[in-house]
Formats: C-alpha cells, sequence, structure tokens
C-alpha cells in the first residue's frame, strides 16, 4: 500500500472530499477537528503569555558576534531566517497539496474513452502541461520570500537600523550585494523545493513508480529560475532608486 503525501496536507482537504460529488464527510469532519485543536492550543498560549510579551521567553544573547553574523551576508540572513524558514516550508506544502491534484487527473483520463483517445498518442503531453502551468504558479508564491528578503533592506533603512553597519567599512554596495545573493540562492531553493514536493506526490496519488517524473519536475522548476531573477533585479532596481531619490 504507497502513501499519498497530498491527503496529508490539511489544505488539501477541502476539495479530496468531493463536494456534490461523492461527499466525503470524513475530510470535512477532519479539517473542524484540526481547526479546533489548533484553536485550543492558540488559547491556552494566548492565556499564558503577558502582555507584550512573547509566549518563549527570549534566550539571552551573545556578548560578542560570530565571524559569519560580522559580515553583510550574515547578517542579512539573520534578520530574515524566521522568514525564510517558514516559507520553505509552505513551499513544501503548497506544492504536497498541488501533487495530489494528478491522482484525479489521471483516474479521469483513464476513466473517460474520449480523452483516452485524444492522448492515445502521447499521454504524457496533458500531464506535462499541467506540470508547466502549476510550476508558474507555485514559483509565483515561492517569489514572496526572496522579494521579502530584498524588501528588508529597504525597510531597515526606513527604521535607520543600518547606521552602525554603513558606518563601518561596509558600503551600501555590499549591502546591495548581500541581499543580491541571499534572495538568489533561498528563492532558488524555493523553487527547487517545489519541484521536488511536486513530483514527490503526483507520483504518490499517481501511484506510479516512476521516478523520471521527479526529476521533470525538479527541470520543471528550473524554467522558472529566470522568473526568480527578473523580479528580484526590478525589487532591487526599485529599492535602488529609492534610496537614490530618498
Amino acid at each position: 500500500m504507497s502513501l499519498d503525501w497530498g491527503e496529508l496536507t490539511p489544505l488539501a482537504w477541502t476539495y479530496l472530499g468531493h463536494p456534490f460529488y461523492q461527499n466525503d464527510w470524513y475530510y470535512l469532519i477532519g479539517l473542524f477537528l484540526l481547526i479546533l485543536v489548533v484553536f485550543s492550543i492558540g488559547l491556552v498560549l494566548e492565556s499564558s503569555r503577558d502582555l507584550g510579551s512573547s509566549t518563549i521567553a527570549p534566550k539571552k544573547g551573545k556578548t560578542k558576534a560570530s565571524k559569519w553574523l560580522a559580515t553583510p551576508l550574515g547578517f542579512f540572513f539573520y534578520l530574515n531566517r524566521s522568514t525564510i524558514i517558514s516559507w520553505l516550508l509552505a513551499d513544501g506544502v503548497i506544492a504536497l497539496m498541488y501533487g495530489s491534484i494528478y491522482g484525479d487527473i489521471d483516474t479521469f483520463v483513464s476513466s473517460n474513452k474520449l480523452i483516452s483517445q485524444m492522448f492515445a498518442n502521447n499521454s504524457t503531453t496533458l500531464i506535462n502541461s499541467f506540470t508547466s502551468l502549476i510550476m508558474v504558479v507555485a514559483t509565483a508564491i515561492g517569489l514572496v520570500m526572496p522579494l521579502v528578503v530584498v524588501h528588508k533592506v529597504q525597510f531597515e533603512t526606513n527604521k535607520e537600523r543600518l547606521g552602525y553597519l554603513l558606518v563601518q567599512r561596509v558600503s551600501r554596495l555590499k549591502v546591495y550585494y548581500s541581499s543580491l545573493i541571499l534572495s538568489l540562492f533561498f528563492g532558488t531553493l524555493a523553487i527547487l523545493i517545489n519541484g521536488f514536493c511536486l513530483g514527490i506526490a503526483a507520483v504518490s496519488s499517481m501511484q506510479a513508480n516512476n521516478g523520471k517524473f521527479i526529476t521533470t519536475c525538479i527541470k520543471a522548476s528550473l524554467n522558472q529560475w529566470p522568473l526568480v531573477c527578473l523580479f528580484v533585479g526590478l525589487m532591487l532596481l526599485s529599492l535602488s532608486l529609492s534610496i537614490f531619490v530618498g
């Protein structure tokens, strides 16, 4: 018995219930129970938190920064690490959700005689077209994280928190390049995670031992890499113009 990873994502439970068709109520009941559990945990954590403080007590910081943190690249990674980690996890979950749809497509093509005849010579055409479309959507969602990383520079500049960094031997050009390298690296990692998770969920939902399709999804995600570079470049250009005008 193969494990369908797509069914493990709560975001997929809304359509896996097949409303107005099969009406599988256990998906809706499971989603309702999950909401109650999360809501109850949130109430407990909120009631135990003091006003103006966090739930987890902050740890005492180090008296001296490490060599990595003393660099502009390490400093901006430290500022954006929560955003980067959360968005990478969100990208993987969203890709798993979209990958679970492949099983429905495979069932639809095999059960419909007309569709089966249309794709008799090349049955992978529909799957490949759907993969390219899904990767565009997943890349658009994954683009949020590198753009937020770039915008962090402007945010910290407006709050006048980079003054201590810029008065030393750190130029604005180094800050610019650090944000560029950081956003491109993790933007590329995000689309790779999209392709890998999409392929894993698709192969699992189609119940096919086709490991090559995972490679196909990763290649499809890498096709969107120029789009990541374009939007990151436009964001950095707007940042540079705003600093120049300001």
